[in-house]
């Protein structure tokens, strides 16, 4: 610790540190990915319709959960290990401080990530002259940010609650999923029942679009959601 340097900052340095190399390999490959995926897509672009915003960076929609996760069960993998457990726990600071530290560095992580590679794809349309809307990188960086938060506090929960990794993932899951899956269930009764109904009816409590990161996974089987999901309606 240096002088006069508080224990939170020293916790947080060290956070940052443990989470260097799965935080540096998540964010090269979600760079590289979305600076190659725009540059693909680009000259195809030409002559249609503007991209929406969720075409625009479709690799963060993938990042939000393999960051969100990696990052989580990365920062509380000492969880897991009895000597580890015990050694952390034995450090004179409070649990307060030491959980704060890694979700902090993991919010560095995240959010600078989400930021870089928002701006590869932006900077691959600016290069091959495709047209887009300019408000669209900005709403991706605040849309994606929030999902991948969410995805890292479910991840978190099932790091907390339990102790292997294969019942993290499972928690994981559960609590990121479950509640969702049964206002799912709710919302559908409705549509079935009530043909005057559709999925977007339900406002901001059954509506899929309102929930960052389960829209994501609703949009595959309801493709009539993609444009509303990033937009400026939702954020």
């Amino acid at each position: 610790t240096g002088k006069g340097e508080e224990p939170v900052m020293t916790l947080y340095k060290e956070s940052m540190r443990r989470l260097f190399r799965v935080g540096l390999v998540l964010m090269l490959l979600s760079v590289v990915a979305s600076l190659t995926w725009a540059f693909l897509r680009c000259p195809g672009q030409e002559g249609t319709m503007l991209p929406s915003a969720l075409e625009m960076a479709p690799v963060l929609a993938v990042y939000a959960f393999v960051g969100g996760i990696g990052l989580a069960f990365s920062g509380f993998s000492f969880l897991n290990r009895r000597a580890e457990s015990d050694f952390y726990h034995s450090i004179p600071a409070k649990r307060a401080d030491l959980y704060c530290s890694i979700v902090a560095a993991a919010v560095t992580w995240l959010f600078a990530t989400v930021v870089l590679s928002s701006l590869a794809s932006t900077v691959a349309f600016l290069v091959t002259k495709t047209p887009f809307v300019p408000l669209y990188p900005l709403m991706n960086v605040g849309f994606f940010f929030a999902a991948a938060l969410l995805v890292f506090a479910a991840a978190a929960i099932g790091c907390a609650l339990t102790g292997t990794w294969f019942s993290n993932i499972v928690v994981t899951g559960l609590v990121l999923l479950l509640p969702r899956y049964i206002l799912y269930i709710i919302a559908y009764g409705a549509v079935v029942d009530t043909s005057i109904v559709s999925w977007l009816d339900f406002k901001w409590l059954l509506d899929p679009s309102t929930n960052a990161a389960t829209s994501l996974i609703t949009v595959f089987s309801h493709r009539e959601l993609g444009a509303r999901l990033v937009s400026l309606e939702g954020m």
